[in-house]
C-alpha cells in the first residue's frame, strides 16, 4: 500500500464531515457560511481532480503483452489470449433503403 490510498481515504472522511456541516449550516438557515463551506469544497475538489489529471498526463503508459503477470497484493491476474475481433463494414451515407 502507498500513501495514496490513505489520503485518499482522508479526504473522502474530510468531504463527507464537510458536507454534512454545510448541510447542518444550512438548515439552521446559515446560508452564507454554508455557501463559503461548498465553495471551498468545491475549489478543493478542482483542485485535486486537477492534480489527478495532471498526474495522469505525465505517467507513462504501461503496456502488456499477453500472458504478462500483474499482481497486486495477494492476487495476480494475467490476459490469457485475446483474439482480435473482425468489424463488420461500416454503412454508407448514399445507400437507399430498396
Amino acid at each position: 500500500m502507498s500513501v495514496f490510498e490513505p489520503l485518499f481515504l482522508l479526504l473522502v472522511l474530510v468531504t463527507g464531515f464537510t458536507l454534512v456541516t454545510a448541510l447542518a449550516f444550512l438548515v439552521r438557515g446559515k446560508f452564507a457560511r454554508a455557501v463559503r463551506i461548498g465553495r471551498r469544497l468545491a475549489v478543493g475538489a478542482t483542485i485535486y481532480f486537477a492534480i489527478v489529471i495532471a498526474v495522469s498526463l505525465v505517467t507513462p503508459r504501461r503496456e502488456f503483452r499477453v500472458g504478462d503477470t500483474q499482481c497486486f497484493d495477494d492476487w495476480c491476474i494475467a490476459v490469457v489470449e485475446a483474439p482480435r475481433a473482425e468489424t463488420p463494414p461500416a454503412a454508407s451515407c448514399d445507400a437507399q433503403p430498396k
